[in-house]
């Protein structure tokens, strides 16, 4: 997100399933447009539909996050794996944030975030082969919420400049 350290977004800017139940997030969080100040112990509601990004202003910040269709156990779908894998590239670990997000690849199959963030870990980490083979591989499952996503996801900014990347924007 503009204006923050990538290493402090905890949680990207993302639109939650209105099928789900409303989460609460605990720590500063920039909710649609305006950003609130979540000291320690505050409850956010945030509702459906509404973008949302919660950015850690001090080093240490966790963040909880509740949520669920009655009846089913919380899916964080992806995110919560998405921030350990990044986590892991940013301590070098590669390797392991490969291996944590192929794992899921296989699991869910059907679910496009995951090799979309993948190629983002990739990007990020300067792979613009492997960050090109997953953005394939996510646009074989989606297209149309991709290619928002495409467009202005910094995360892909090491490989914006590639031919193949500007391919893929078509």
């Amino acid at each position: 997100m503009a204006g923050h350290p990538r290493s402090r977004t905890i949680v990207g800017r993302h639109r939650r399933d209105p099928a789900r139940a409303d989460p609460l997030d605990v720590l500063p969080t920039t909710v649609g447009d305006e950003t609130q100040d979540a000291p320690a112990g505050t409850l956010v509601f945030v509702p459906p539909l509404v973008h949302r990004t919660a950015v850690a202003e001090e080093d240490g910040t966790i963040l909880f996050v509740v949520g669920a269709s009655i009846g089913e156990a919380f899916d964080g779908g992806g995110w919560d794996t998405f921030a350990v894998a990044n986590a892991l590239r940013q301590a070098g670990r590669m390797d392991e944030c490969r291996a944590l997000m192929e794992k899921e690849i296989e699991k869910r199959p059907e679910h496009w975030g995951f090799p979309y963030n993948a190629a983002c870990l990739e990007a990020l980490d300067g792979n613009a082969d492997e960050a090109l083979a997953y953005l394939q591989r996510a646009l074989t499952i989606e297209q149309t919420a991709i290619r928002e996503y495409l467009e202005k996801d910094d995360d892909l900014d090491n490989i914006r400049d590639d031919p193949r990347f500007q391919e893929l924007l078509k």
